[in-house]
């Protein structure tokens, strides 16, 4: 907050900085971002406290991880960004998607995600337009079943860790069996698609079950 009309960038990443400001100067005149009327009073309150850029950096975040997919209006943060999704991002809002591209966020959300002991059924980390949640899930890595329920994970593109709960949990892969290379070393089971940009290299952890197109094998017997 207060860094965008100084006369130059101080931080960390000054040129990442610049790129910012950059985006946001030409997302408001563009009409991408906060055109709507009733946003007039929101943006003469961040143009004098300098923070126009914080508040549209943190629109492009919430669309480049998926928090607005399931949202029911054809933009993004509360239909006042011009992105939706991360898809959109590149034909919208392309020095949003920019600032977005490797230069300082994952293409994943990097925390552990602890799924809810109340939950029961697949978890998907792969999107799928039935499930909501998805929208936001598909870019997790990391998640970690908790409780004593019989859930299942269902994996993504990203090299997941994947940890089990006390109940008995079964990992779903895109793929036929042979696809992958699977190793058990002292408990710790990895499961690689040996297919590009499909289920990546898995590490699982308390997982009792691995299901493929074809099979379902279980990890006892590894």
């Amino acid at each position: 907050i207060g860094v965008d009309q100084g006369d130059e960038f101080i931080g960390a990443l000054p040129e990442y900085q610049a790129d910012i400001r950059a985006a946001q100067v030409t997302a408001v005149s563009g009409k991408l971002w906060a055109w709507p009327a009733e946003q007039a009073d929101w943006l003469a309150e961040l143009t004098a406290e300098n923070s126009l850029s914080q508040e549209y950096l943190a629109s492009v975040v919430d669309t480049y991880y998926g928090l607005w997919g399931a949202f029911d209006s054809e933009y993004g943060m509360w239909g006042m960004y011009i992105a939706k999704t991360r898809d959109d991002l590149a034909t919208t809002d392309p020095q949003g998607a920019a600032i977005m591209a490797n230069q300082y966020f994952h293409p994943y959300l990097t925390y552990n995600a602890r799924i809810d002991a109340s939950f029961v059924g697949d978890f998907s980390l792969t999107f799928n337009k039935s499930l909501s949640y998805t929208n936001h899930a598909q870019y997790l890595k990391d998640v970690t079943l908790t409780g004593n329920k019989d859930s299942n994970v269902v994996a993504n593109q990203f090299d997941n860790n994947i940890t089990g709960n006390a109940g008995v949990n079964t990992v779903v892969f895109a793929g036929q069996a042979a696809q992958y290379q699977i190793t058990n070393k002292n408990g710790v089971v990895k499961v690689e698609d040996l297919q590009d940009d499909r289920d990546g290299m898995n590490t699982l952890a308390d997982i009792e079950k691995l299901q493929f197109s074809d099979s379902i094998i279980e990890v006892s017997s590894l």
